[in-house]
């Protein structure tokens, strides 16, 4: 058809240039995997867990895919964690060169393979066994320290290569390792877009918080200091617990409990976690101290966990 060989005469887009806005700096400093059309991207319609629907905007956006990452949905890698560069895309070109032309013309399309390196990769080889596969259609949202882009699975069929780690022989080193994903877009580079909270992308936040303990049960709480293990007295002999479940969504995680940091329960103890309530409940319970750490995880890996302590008189 002959509009096929049309061009518009608006496709020229303003030049922008300003000294008065905050150039990004060069460099991805986190990366968030989602399902593929499991999250609308920018201009779309979100429902964060317990809230309206919302359009996504750069400003929220972050926050949005910290909402889908508790509730189950998205892999996110936060700031602190993740490092990323990006070569300069290789242009694709005609297969011939045509009339007078000296060589052959690029169509528009590019490829381009960013890398990362992952601070915790070697306590996360099982992801990025399963990464490798590339079984699973995944839409890729990077970001700068003001910017973030969307690798589309459909529309940039994104490929996970040159995933491993080393071990350099160094005590004071960690483990880290790195990967790279491959795409090409049809119309060139993607296009960022800015004014993103810089403080949703933290990893350190990334976690599950707990509600105040509730529904004591033949127990006494003590006052405490920020920072402390919450400490309980129980108040009689005999079955002894509280509720605490998590303030965020939960989507399929599970609540999981341990002696002092992760241990099993010693003889004399025994206890239990709801997996889904955040019911805690002791039937026996010997004199002295107990110290807990009550975990919950959900099913892509976002945990958070406190400590509290029984005092046991008898």
């Amino acid at each position: 058809m002959l509009t096929d060989y049309l061009v518009s005469d608006v496709e020229a887009v303003a030049l922008r240039q300003s000294l008065k806005v905050k150039a990004p700096s060069s460099k991805f400093i986190a990366m968030v995997l989602v399902n593929k059309g499991k999250f609308p991207g920018i201009g779309g319609s979100y429902t964060p867990d317990g809230g309206a629907p919302t359009v996504v905007t750069a400003g929220n956006i972050a926050s949005l895919l910290r909402d889908l990452a508790f509730q189950g949905g998205a892999h996110f890698f936060g700031n602190g964690t993740i490092n990323g560069t990006r070569p300069k895309p290789t242009e694709v070109t005609e297969g011939d060169v045509y009339g007078t032309a000296f060589k052959a013309k690029p169509t528009g399309e590019i490829q381009v393979m960013p890398e990362f390196t992952f601070k915790h990769f070697f306590r996360n080889i099982p992801f990025f066994n399963d990464l490798r596969r590339n079984a699973r259609g995944r839409d890729i949202y990077l970001f700068t320290d003001s910017s973030v882009e969307k690798i589309d699975f459909e529309t940039n069929r994104p490929i996970f290569e040159a995933i491993g780690h080393t071990i350099t022989g160094e005590r004071e080193r960690t483990i880290s390792g790195s990967f790279a994903i491959s795409y090409n877009d049809l119309n060139g580079e993607l296009v960022p877009a800015f004014g993103i909270n810089l403080e949703d992308l933290e990893s350190e936040t990334m976690v599950y918080t707990f509600d105040t303990p509730s529904a004591l049960v033949n127990l006494t709480q003590q006052a405490g200091c920020a920072g402390d293990c919450i400490t309980f007295n129980r108040t009689a002999a005999g079955t002894c617990g509280f509720t605490a479940d998590v303030v965020e969504a939960k989507g399929c995680g599970k609540h999981y409990l341990y002696y002092n940091d992760n241990e099993a329960f010693p003889v004399g103890v025994t206890g239990s976690v709801n997996p889904s309530t955040g019911l805690i409940s002791f039937t026996a319970l010997s004199a002295g101290t107990h110290r807990f750490t009550h975990v919950f995880e959900n099913e892509v890996g976002v945990f958070g966990y406190y400590c509290f302590k029984i005092i046991a008189s008898a």
